[in-house]
């Protein structure tokens, strides 16, 4: 009996293919929409959940105020640091020891310090990501040995724990325990391989090579310096209820060394009130590091990205099932002769129902299984697009199959329902006189359109703006000169020597020296200037820095731009923003007055994200510089860059590993960005798609309403435009509607996410009259094709019981 259950479904589908193979297709993309999008959330909120002490480990940081009543943690559109308050992980030693002597709840302090460390192989070097940590680092973050043992991997001082990644890099294999691994220095250091560990990409560390804190520069020379911060520490507490009282305890010991008279002046300087903390300090869990945007970790995002991908998909799963439940009213209001027919021949209420709930489920299960066959084989673009490694387990493929099943079920309950329960009651007599129109309230069908045609606008206003803005920021003129301009760091003492061999070259054009400024280290220090505390930029330049990057100089009250040849070693010559804060600020301009040389115009070296900050660039002698920048002649680029390596090779003695260019190295300060870019853009094009699909089954309802209405028109005389015009005015209103209803939608959504950016376009009315345009075009279209079929039906048919 069942066998003819799904015998009779089959060749309905077949039948109806047009409408069965929409409804595939619509269910079987959202369903992988929301596969795709469940395994990046479960893996974003997964960073570092597997440690053994986790519920126990805290990320120790400073809270420092900028201002009274700040917003304290992330909101939900937040996806920087926050501007009122600045939370700082790197603290000093001395500190630690205060607190791990003083504070009881303290179980454990696990120290970890950010470094670089330059490894030597076969008289290569190659330049490498350090951590170094406490020797029981291991037993409190749990990651997976291949080779040794966690437990008494770092011993030894000269014990070093590296990645399955840099083993293969450098040695070629994993099975490496017991090898050296030579570091450059004056000595060189040998370390011993004590253990290889696979590093899941799930965690806000990022390390190759993991190395004993006391090995560390920091710890040598600066281990009893209050004011050198440089290592990051996590607590383990005993207790973790007791946050708010270790927070307590640890300011405590703070203001022991900051009193009452010193904070005064602070608050002052600040312009905060007189009950402003001015510093406090917190603990966050290692679970919630990284999607915590304010703490900015080695490796971070922002929870923003995974509810902007659960609404999306959210959307386009409501948007699929909306459509399958349109088409299927719609169409079975045609079978209202082949109901009657089963009828006569015996088949009773609850047989019909079976068969139609039999059809639903068929269609909607084989749905999901093309929904999760998708979703295998866009996983590895998906995972490319994502920057992740989405690779999910069986247990894991068998999950999200089960949840799928299980939602292809309730929508099968729910679209079989219609024809089930009505349909399955209707008179005998009418189906058999062929009496086989049907009404589906007007006022539902409206509200669904509109509800379509909503997203829709919404979809598409999205992807313009978002397309803007990417346009707005790679055109945009950063104020200095990127084209053909190589960077080359590390060449303390030597950029100079690497320079003067240039010089030579018919290919470079100009060639200049800096530190801190695009590659290398990077000097900040803090001002404030008219109660407002400043993070200056100091970038050391020679004379022919500003010059190869093309960047200008301008007139300033008191502060002519200087010309060739009139540049100063000593001076500074800042840029735009900060003479405009120094000027504003008349104690602290007078004091800096006579060490100004002169004004540099304001150009972008940072992601169009963050504002301009105040820069000084100070002259110096190039031999005190360690980066290189070398502006290479239009149509010479390929001798250019020969010249730039023989010349490293002859100063330096080796070959130059790499030749960077800046325009790609500003193109990865967007790449985050643009990878949201593609993603959102990705995903709302399936939205709009899906959404055109619902748009053709709502217009089929529609027609089908109207069937009647088109015909005694068409027995009145009316022609194929005046039906056309009359069905496409109902679709022109609808819209408008939608459009009431979207624009502002649009509008909050990109205003919240523009604000993200520092230098940004405006929204402007253009960009939502082009959303409807688009819409209306592809409605038009939809409307003309049923148009179209509805008025080739023949009125005799259609009246003839009336």
């Amino acid at each position: 009996m069942f066998k003819n259950y799904f015998k009779a479904a089959f060749r309905i589908h077949v039948k109806n293919k047009l409408y069965s193979f929409i409804n595939f297709i619509g269910l079987s993309v959202s369903l992988m929409m929301c596969f795709l999008v469940f395994l990046f959330v479960q893996d974003e909120f997964s960073y570092d959940n597997f440690h053994k002490s986790g519920d126990e480990l805290f990320l120790f940081h400073a809270i420092k105020y900028k201002a009274d009543n700040p917003q304290m943690e992330a909101g939900f559109w937040d996806v920087e640091p926050l501007k009122d308050v600045q939370k700082s992980y790197t603290t000093n030693l001395p500190f630690l020891n205060e607190i791990k002597s003083r504070v009881p709840e303290v179980e454990n302090i696990i120290l970890v310090e950010y470094s670089g460390i330059e490894t030597l192989k076969s008289g290569k070097k190659s330049r490498e990501t350090a951590h170094y940590v406490d020797a029981d680092f291991f037993d409190h973050f749990s990651f997976d040995f291949i080779q040794g043992d966690g437990e008494v991997a770092l011993d030894d001082q000269s014990s070093a724990v590296i990645t399955t990644e840099f083993a293969m890099k450098h040695y070629g294999t994993t099975d490496v325990v017991g090898k050296d691994l030579v570091t450059n220095g004056e000595p060189n250091k040998i370390y011993i391989v004590t253990g290889v560990i696979d590093l899941p990409h799930n965690t806000m560390f990022n390390f190759n090579v993991v190395l004993r804190v006391e090995n560390s520069y920091y710890y040598k020379e600066h281990a009893d310096d209050w004011n050198y911060f440089a290592i990051s520490a996590f607590f383990k507490l005993k207790d973790p209820s007791q946050i708010a009282t270790v927070n307590t305890k640890v300011r405590d010991i703070w203001l022991e060394r900051n009193n009452a008279e010193t904070l005064d002046g602070q608050r002052k300087r600040l312009k905060l009130s007189a009950d402003n903390p001015v510093q406090e300090y917190g603990l966050k869990n290692v679970s919630d590091v990284y999607l915590d945007p304010t703490i900015r970790y080695y490796k971070s995002s922002s929870p923003l990205y995974s509810y902007i991908l659960i609404a999306i998909s959210a959307v386009i799963l409501i948007i699929a099932s909306i459509n399958y439940l349109s088409i299927s009213i719609a169409s079975s209001a045609s079978r209202r002769v082949e109901i009657a027919v089963r009828k006569v021949v015996g088949a009773n209420v609850s047989q019909l129902k079976f068969q139609f709930y039999i059809e639903a489920i068929a269609l909607t299960l084989l749905s999901v299984i093309g929904g999760f066959t998708l979703m295998q084989g866009f996983l590895p673009k998906f995972n490319d697009f994502a920057s992740k490694s989405l690779q999910p387990s069986v247990s894991e493929n068998i999950m999200l199959l089960g949840y799928g099943l299980l939602f292809g079920l309730l929508i099968s309950i729910i679209a079989g329902g219609y024809p089930a329960q009505v349909l399955s009651r209707f008179k005998v007599i009418s189906g058999l006189k062929g009496q086989t129109s049907s009404r589906v309230s007007p006022a539902l069908i409206k509200g669904m359109m509109i509800f379509q045609f909503t997203l829709c606008l919404v979809f598409i206003s999205v992807t313009l703006v978002m397309q803007k803005q990417f346009k707005y920021i790679n055109q945009k003129d950063l104020g200095f000169d990127k084209d053909q301009v190589v960077m080359v760091g590390g060449l303390w003492g030597k950029s100079h020597l690497v320079k003067q061999v240039l010089e030579k070259s018919s290919a470079v054009e100009h060639a200049g020296n800096s530190n801190g400024i695009f590659i290398g280290g990077s000097g900040f220090g803090i001002t404030v200037l008219n109660g407002v505390e400043h993070r200056i930029r100091r970038v050391g330049v020679d004379e022919d820095f500003l010059q190869t990057l093309d960047i200008q100089f301008v007139d300033r009250q008191g502060f002519p731009a200087p010309k060739e040849g009139e540049l100063v070693v000593g001076k500074n010559y800042v840029n735009e923003t900060y003479f405009d804060l120094l000027e504003a600020d008349t104690a602290m301009f007078k004091s800096m007055n006579s060490y100004i040389g002169g004004v540099v115009k304001d150009f972008h070296f940072e992601s169009l994200q963050t504002a301009m900050y105040p820069i000084s660039f100070d002259l110096r002698e190039s031999s005190n510089l360690s980066s290189l920048f070398v502006k290479l002649k239009g149509g010479n680029v390929d001798q250019g860059i020969a010249d730039v390596k023989a010349a490293y090779e002859e100063v330096v003695g080796e070959p130059l590993a790499e030749v960077r260019f800046m325009e790609d190295f500003l193109a990865n300060r967007y790449k985050d960005s643009r990878r949201w870019q593609h993603i959102i853009q990705s995903s709302t094009t399936i939205g709009i798609l899906i959404a055109c699909i619902g748009l053709f089954g709502l217009t089929g309802i529609n027609m089908s309403n109207r069937i009647k209405e088109i015909s005694i028109r068409k027995v009145l005389g009316a022609d194929f435009g005046e039906i056309a015009y009359l069905l496409n005015r109902q679709t022109l209103m609808l819209i408008i509607v939608s459009a009431i209803i979207s624009i502002p939608i649009a509008y909050q959504l990109m205003s919240s996410w523009l604000d993200g950016f520092a230098y940004h376009v405006d929204i402007s009315p253009e960009l939502f009259m082009i959303a409807m345009l688009v819409l209306l075009f592809i409605a038009l279209g939809t409307v003309l094709f049923h148009s179209i079929k509805s008025v080739r039906t023949n009125p005799a048919q259609v009246l003839r019981n009336d």
